[in-house]
Parts: structure tokens; sequence; C-alpha cells
């Protein structure tokens, strides 16, 4: 398997040369060592994360629009037919499920068929896109209740329908009465659009030629974080449940979107 390393034998390496002052080459190598999805290969770099051009990706009904050279009012070019939001209802009765207890990647191509999961989609790429390093997502989002949780995950889908996740769940949720959490729990008002920022995403892959890039948002995936009630009130004090709708908008004033760091190739 090209992504296994040995990590007892390199941290054995590092402690012969600082500990035991054995002179064995390791000082003299590049200080960040990373694996790239897709092209299934190890790389060196002189820092983290390595140089890369933020690119914007705009979520749309259905699919997700690249331009990183236009100004996202220039860029939906929406009919007055077309909704100026994406809406699911989340029910923490029943919430989304991760069917697998492993870590790693997974083929995630059945969520797709969820009514509380959006899902949005890139076209099939005309050449390979790198994605190295720190991924950012600001999404304007409104409910018609105190408090929820809102997942954002990045996924590649292959041209056979299979989509992979490419980081490990709980990197990409943010509980928004923690939105900002310096000023503790501050819960929602129904209605109210808010812009979420979810900073904590990362990953290191090629998306190859006639792939999609995928972003699916939802308001759960048990059992990765806790359920949120959705009612606001603590989990730790209350069983009551709340379904809520929740509305991910992206209209011009509220271009929700994933900000990729896309490699030169």
């Amino acid at each position: 398997m090209t992504a296994a390393i040995d990590y007892d034998a390199v941290v054995l390496r590092w402690l012969d040369h600082y500990v035991r002052r054995i002179d064995n080459g390791v000082e003299r190598e590049k200080p960040v060592h990373y694996f790239v999805m897709g092209e299934n290969q190890w790389r060196d770099a002189d820092s983290w994360p390595p140089t890369a051009k933020p690119t914007a990706y705009y979520f749309s009904p259905a699919e997700l629009r690249q331009d990183p050279n236009s100004n996202p009012k220039t860029l939906y070019n929406l009919r007055d037919s077309t909704p100026a939001f994406s809406s699911f209802l989340s029910d923490p009765a029943d919430p989304v499920t991760n069917p697998y207890a492993s870590s790693g990647g997974h083929d995630y191509r059945n969520l797709v068929d969820r009514k509380d999961v959006l899902t949005f989609d890139s076209v099939p790429l005309s050449q390979s896109v790198e994605v190295t390093g720190p991924i950012r997502a600001n999404v304007f989002v409104s409910c018609d209740c105190h408090d929820l949780d809102l997942w954002v995950r990045l996924l590649d889908v292959f041209p056979d329908g299979r989509a992979f996740n490419l980081m490990s769940p709980g990197l990409g949720v943010l509980r928004m009465s923690y939105r900002d959490v310096g000023r503790g729990r501050k819960l929602l008002n129904p209605g109210q659009i808010y812009e979420a920022r979810l900073e904590n995403l990362i990953t290191s892959n090629v998306f190859l030629k006639s792939h999609r890039i995928r972003v699916q948002v939802s308001a759960s995936f048990f059992p990765d974080f806790s359920r949120n009630l959705q009612s606001g009130e603590p989990e730790v004090t209350s069983t009551k449940m709340l379904k809520a709708t929740v509305l991910i908008h992206h209209d011009h004033q509220h271009p929700s979107s994933v900000i990729l760091p896309v490699m030169e190739r």
C-alpha cells in the first residue's frame, strides 16, 4: 500500500540523530512529508502548506460553479424562477449516519439519496486539479430553529459514481450556537441568515480528469458528533428534539462557497 509508512522507523531515525547523535542525514531532509491522494504519492516540502492558489467554488442549485476571475455577482446568472437557496428538513431523531466505523477513505455515494443532505457537484473536470492544504467553507445558513450543526464535506466523485471522503469526519462541522466561540453560546434567531465559517478542513488530493468535485451539506453525521437537539436546549440536560427546515443560501448577496487551495501543475 503506497500510503503506508513505518512510523516507528521514522521516530527512531529522528531520535537516533537528535538523542544518540548519529549522523544519519535526517537533519538535511525537508521538514514536511505529505501524501497526495488521487496520484497516490508522497511528497516533500520546505513548509506547510505548500504554495497554492485559493480558488472559490460557489454553490448553486444542483452544482458547484467555479470562476476564480469573476465577481460572485456575475457568477450565477440566476433566472427569476431559480430559487436563491436550497433547503432540507433535519430531524435529530433520524440523523444522517456514518455507515463506517473505521477511519480512512470510504465510498459515500449513497448519501445523495437522503433528503436531508444537499449535494453540490462540479461538472466533470476537463483536466486534473490538485487541492493541497487548508480549506475554507463560507456558508450562508438560516433555519426555523434556535440551534443546529452545519456539516460540510468534500468528496472526490469517480466517473462510475463512487464518492470518497477526503478528510476524517469531525473536521468539517460547526455547532452554530458556538459560531463565535470567544463569545460563548449564542442561540440562533429563527429566519435570520448567518454566515458560517468552517476553517478546520484540510486535505491533499488530485481530482483526476473526468472526476467531479463534490460538496455535501447536512445538519448531522452521527455518531461522529453528538446530535444537536435543534430546540436550543443542551443535550446534557434535555431530550426534547425539534425538526427544523434548514436553508443554505446561494444568491448574489449570500454566495456560499468552498475555497480550495489549488496547486499549479
